[in-house]
């Protein structure tokens, strides 16, 4: 063989060899349109029936030490994702109220929509700048009526399609898991005042607690000294704002325009991990 040739073939197996490494190690994207709510049709476990995304970054540890936070995706309609964290993260009033005296006597103000609470304010200002700070997946997030971060409506939480029972009450011995959470140990660690009120309610069997979601009663004498709460076993029930004890599971809206899935399947284990990619033509 001539040395020609020879230099031919062997610029050739170069050029090969690079064109083999680049797929090799080649990170392929999905865009966000094959994101998907629960699938009441899919085989097995409940929580199989949903996919999942890592996002952000919380307290998850009782000193403090942050985590990324683990979602499941409800639905997806419209080009919009909504998202409910698995777990809950932190512990908070609706309604600040600091003394045992103004919870006892109901002495704080009265709201008749979510968005006038004092939980909506933090959890669209501190609690969202700690969930995603600088990150730039926090463009793709819709702006709701709620702002950002929001608990889950009622609603939302009484739906079948998002894989919830539509019954609100049930056999308390029961009650209705696929609604029940987990809090972090961060969450149960936080105390709101040293001197009253107590920590986030754990239930011992199912190591599950309550946490706040978005709707009111209409009954007279409770009108606008309650919000919803999801209990411990799964039940949908209210409390008054200034309860110290109930937990924030956090729900946001993704529009899948603005973004795409960078790695992972999907699973709870494996999670999708979504980029940014802004409007597109960017």
């Amino acid at each position: 063989m001539g040395k020609k040739a020879f230099e031919m073939i062997k610029r050739g197996c170069t050029a090969l060899t690079a064109l083999l490494l680049m797929l090799a190690f080649a990170v392929p994207q999905a865009g966000a349109e094959s994101l998907r709510g629960y699938d009441k049709d899919k085989k097995g476990p409940r929580a199989e029936r949903y996919q999942y995304i890592l996002l952000g970054n919380y307290p998850y540890e009782a000193n403090g030490e942050e985590k990324p936070v683990l979602w499941r995706v409800l639905s997806v309609k419209d080009g919009e994702a909504l998202l409910l964290s698995e777990m809950i993260l932190d512990t908070r009033q609706v309604i600040k109220c600091e003394t045992e005296r103004e919870s006892e006597k109901r002495l704080f103000r009265r709201i008749a929509d979510f968005a006038e609470s004092d939980l909506c304010a933090w959890m669209n200002g501190e609690m969202l700048d700690t969930l995603l700070g600088e990150d730039p997946m926090r463009g793709a997030l819709v702006e709701t009526h709620y702002g950002y971060l929001y608990p889950p409506t009622d609603e939302q939480m009484l739906s079948r399609e998002n894989g919830f029972t539509p019954a609100r009450y049930g056999d308390e011995t029961v009650g209705f898991p696929e609604r029940r959470a987990t809090a972090t140990p961060y969450a149960k660690s936080v105390k709101l005042y040293p001197d009253w009120g107590p920590s986030l309610y754990v239930h011992y069997a199912y190591d599950a607690s309550p946490y706040w979601s978005i709707g009111f009663r209409t009954d007279k004498w409770q009108e606008c000294i309650m919000l919803s709460l999801c209990g411990y076993n799964g039940h949908m029930s209210f409390g008054v704002y200034s309860r110290t004890g109930v937990g924030v599971r956090p729900a946001l809206t993704l529009n899948t325009a603005l973004c795409t899935i960078a790695s992972g399947s999907g699973t709870a284990d494996d999670p999708f991990v979504m980029t940014y990619t802004g409007p597109a033509g960017e």
